[in-house]
């Protein structure tokens, strides 16, 4: 099953470092303090929800505790491992190398609390990623905070000619991929220039761009921003990250307020969900799901109000309307027999991901 990082298992990869940290702690008393507050106010914001789901909404909850619990089943694979590492590169650029830096400056003191502590954090969250997910790059999220921890020192202790390298090359690359953005927003928006206007047709095939005054501002004043950022920065140890983190931010919302409806409509599982709705009893009988991600369950229940729920529980053992997904026939075929297709169909634009109805 294709899984996005579930509660649970963003809590584990965290509780898993909290002895480590606790022990190296020069005050032990006071972190033991510290890390049980931050354990029951965590609790005490995570637990009401999943309660009142069970009291409210049975079914739903079954299929999230399903979800949640999916990953114990999954055996540990070091292929896994080795391409969850193999996303790094490009995934956790800029702040991989700065780790690797700041490795390389003070190697002789891995057993020192400031580098033991994210390396042990960044190790134990890659073995349980291996044991819980298929390598991509939402569950690869949860390998940033350690390698931002190992980062931080290595870019505070560049060389000058260095540190102005690393300046330089973020205020060119989010400058370029400003003038992209809107280079794309013409495209989309105004019709030029034309062969990339086409280009834009072609990858999302129905699609027709609106103009959005309120993105257009937005959009104008994270230019003049980031603008005056460039211009007013003071020099200091944090600036080359300065420009970094808030260039991707500036980069970001452009992107969202300018482009975003492109993106959307390739990428969004409305209409996908909106025919299966189509398909379905006016009263929504109950649909059983198989090879369904949380994205994809979550835009059913988001744009038609529809809560799929596994196939193989028992709730969608009593359901009459199977939905599955993949890329091959063996994955989208149905279970047995006993059921007959009455719907196929993909998102605008894509090719390998489609998905099939089923009536029992």
């Amino acid at each position: 099953m294709d899984l996005t990082p579930t509660l649970l298992w963003q809590v584990v990869t965290t509780l898993a470092i909290a002895p480590l940290a606790w022990w190296l702690s020069p005050d032990r008393r006071k972190a033991a303090h510290t890390l049980l507050i931050g354990l029951g106010i965590g609790i005490a914001l995570a637990a009401p929800w999943p309660l009142a789901l069970l009291s409210q909404q049975p079914v739903r909850f079954e299929a999230w505790l399903l979800t949640e619990l999916a990953p114990l089943k999954t055996p540990f694979s070091a292929g896994g491992l080795g391409l969850f590492l193999a996303l790094l590169p490009w995934f956790a650029f800029p702040a991989l190398p700065l780790a690797a830096w700041t490795l390389w400056s003070r190697r002789g003191q891995w057993l020192a609390p400031a580098q033991l502590l994210p390396l042990t954090f960044f190790l134990l969250t890659s073995l349980l990623l291996a044991w819980a997910y298929r390598p991509r790059e939402i569950p690869a999220l949860l390998l940033l905070p350690s390698i931002a921890l190992l980062a931080t020192p290595g870019a505070l202790s560049l060389r000058r000619g260095a540190a102005n390298a690393f300046d330089w090359f973020a205020m060119s690359i989010f400058s370029f991929l400003a003038v992209l953005v809107w280079v794309s927003w013409a495209a989309m928006t105004l019709g030029f220039p034309q062969r990339l206007a086409e280009r834009v047709v072609e990858l999302r095939p129905g699609f027709v761009a609106e103009f959005d005054l309120l993105g257009l501002l937005i959009g104008i004043a994270a230019s003049i921003w980031w603008i005056w950022l460039i211009a007013n920065a003071p020099r200091s140890p944090y600036r080359s990250l300065t420009h970094w983190t808030l260039g991707f931010t500036t980069w970001w919302l452009m992107a969202t307020a300018l482009i975003l409806p492109w993106f959307d409509y390739g990428k969004s599982y409305r209409p996908v969900a909106e025919a299966v709705a189509g398909k379905l009893p006016a009263d929504k009988t109950c649909l059983a799901e198989r090879n369904l991600n949380a994205t994809q369950r979550a835009s059913f229940s988001y744009f038609v109000n529809l809560a799929p729920v596994e196939y193989d529980s028992h709730s969608g053992k009593a359901c009459d309307w199977l939905l599955v997904t993949g890329s091959s026939n063996a994955q989208l075929a149905a279970p047995d027999a006993g059921w007959t297709q009455v719907w196929q169909g993909n998102r605008p634009g894509e090719r390998r991901e489609r998905f099939r109805l089923y009536r029992r």
